[in-house]
């Protein structure tokens, strides 16, 4: 099963936008699932990482990536926990994951359309659980 982690990058330093992914793809390859992240093939950056940054060609090719890989995808795991304002990329990935199930964690000032969604929850370790439960029918031992 492949799972895609979406979630703002933009706007965030890149501690803030890669600590949940480490935790998250370590957790879920021990079950033997597959994770493609979008911050895996951004160049590293020690400030926060702005749009302006990188050429409309980087850009499309980023973006070009990110649509295949989502649509090869069986969950999409949207963690929006963190976000201070829109991201723009995780409204797009939303649109993108029409028909594909998807977990939200969602920033706790936005009005985010979690009817669309098929799991909710705020924290991370449940929204892990629940794509472990989906992939394989294992629930959380607590």
């Amino acid at each position: 099963m492949r799972i895609y982690l979406a979630g703002p990058i933009a706007g965030c330093s890149w501690a803030k936008a890669s600590r949940w992914r480490k935790i998250a793809k370590k957790f879920l390859e021990k079950y033997g699932l597959l994770i493609f992240d979008p911050l895996a093939q951004v160049p590293r950056r020690d400030y926060v990482i702005r749009e302006r940054d990188y050429t409309s060609q980087e850009m499309k090719k980023f973006l070009q990536q990110d649509y295949e890989a989502l649509k090869l995808s069986d969950i999409v795991f949207f963690n929006l926990s963190y976000m201070s304002r829109p991201s723009i990329g995780s409204l797009i990935e939303w649109g993108w994951a029409e028909g594909k199930k998807r977990v939200l964690i969602p920033a706790p000032w936005a009005k985010i359309p979690v009817m669309f969604a098929d799991a909710v929850t705020d924290s991370l370790e449940d929204a892990l659980w629940w794509i472990i439960e989906q992939s394989n029918g294992e629930k959380n031992p607590s």
